[in-house]
């Protein structure tokens, strides 16, 4: 017999019913796939060689992707240095690329529970943070690099693009790009207004 986790119970009907996760439980399905947030949390852990002090992971909704939050131990970079070592951190994470963050957000202190334990429902509500006063010169980029970025901006969650500054070293897929119904439907959409329609063709 395998403990999957799930909750249910029998209806008067005889049918059994899912009620969702068991209380305490931290496993999602992303994608298709069941992932353990404490393990992913664990690999950003051990990756950091002691740089962090804590992380919580949850998983973000249409389409799916990953968040982290993490906690540095103190005296740990300046502002700048800090923002380095997360995109550092995230390209060498040893785990499957489905089960790696979009992003690390900084925070002061990881929320805690009346108990001490780490809330998870409190960080899976914190809004993702904004570049609105971040400039990134993508004057490097070449044309098509720039066509694809206009494409990823429109199909993307709109509060992932407004966090993450992408570049061509960006996954597509951890930033919720595996959700390929999504993708597709609005690749559709977005293809017509380019100028090279190779890009439509082109792998994701």
């Amino acid at each position: 017999m395998y403990r999957t986790g799930d909750s249910g119970r029998f209806g008067g009907d005889r049918q059994l019913y899912y009620e969702g996760r068991m209380e305490g439980d931290t496993q999602v399905k992303l994608r298709g796939i069941r992932i353990e947030m404490l393990e992913v949390e664990s690999a950003v852990l051990r990756a950091s060689h002691g740089v962090l002090a804590n992380a919580v992971v949850s998983a973000r909704r249409n389409p799916d992707f990953l968040v982290g939050h993490v906690e540095l131990e103190p005296g740990y970079y300046r502002a700048q240095e800090q923002a380095q070592f997360r995109e550092s951190l995230l390209s060498r994470l040893p785990l499957p690329r489905y089960m790696c963050p979009a992003l690390l957000v900084p925070l002061d202190r990881i929320p805690v529970n009346a108990h001490g334990k780490t809330d998870r429902l409190t960080a899976h509500a914190l809004p993702l943070p904004s570049l609105s006063q971040y400039h990134d010169d993508n004057s490097h980029i070449t044309m098509m690099e720039n066509a694809l970025l206009e494409i990823w901006t429109e199909v993307l969650p709109g509060d992932l693009t407004r966090a993450v500054a992408i570049r061509p070293e960006i996954d597509f897929f951890s930033l919720g790009g595996g959700f390929i119904a999504h993708w597709a439907r609005n690749l559709s959409r977005c293809c017509p207004k380019k100028d090279d329609a190779d890009i439509c063709g082109a792998p994701g």
